[in-house]
């Protein structure tokens, strides 16, 4: 059995920098390095039926470089999704939890939320991917263990 904690530990640029890679493996549906086979986030064609890609301002480590976004990407607070939801009607954003660290690196988790258009009704769950990452020489490399799940 894996041991996970939270992570506290990894600067906050190198959590940017991992976490922008997952990203734009996701939105391009391609593979990120050390992977055989592209991200695949079940719920994925919802989010990008809407006009741009909202990410959650919650869990970043530092900056989010994105190369050619095929949709324009906004990082909101948690607070200005809601409002954007109870203006628009319910909304599908992305959220990072917090980094974990496990025996062999750091595990990411990207998840699809839903802001509900009701103020006061709590954001809901959709699918998620789970990414763990390996330090390799002075860069990082994502494992072939990757999970995709489902709420």
């Amino acid at each position: 059995m894996q041991t996970i904690r939270p992570d506290t530990t990894l600067p906050e640029d190198v959590l940017g920098q991992l976490q922008g890679a997952m990203l734009q493996a996701i939105l391009t549906s391609s593979a990120l390095p050390g992977q055989s086979r592209p991200l695949d986030l079940p719920d994925l064609p919802q989010l990008l039926n809407q006009p741009a890609v909202i990410l959650s301002s919650e869990n970043l480590g530092g900056p989010i470089h994105l190369q050619d976004p095929t949709k324009p990407v906004y990082i909101l607070t948690e607070e200005a999704i809601q409002e954007r939801a109870q203006d628009e009607g319910s909304l599908l954003y992305l959220q990072f939890q917090p980094p974990q660290s496990v025996a062999d690196g750091i595990l990411l988790t990207l998840a699809i939320q839903v802001a509900q258009g009701q103020r006061g009704l709590p954001s809901l769950g959709m699918s998620g991917l789970q990414v763990t990452f390996q330090r390799k020489g002075k860069g990082w490399q994502a494992t072939d263990e990757t999970a995709a799940f489902a709420a």
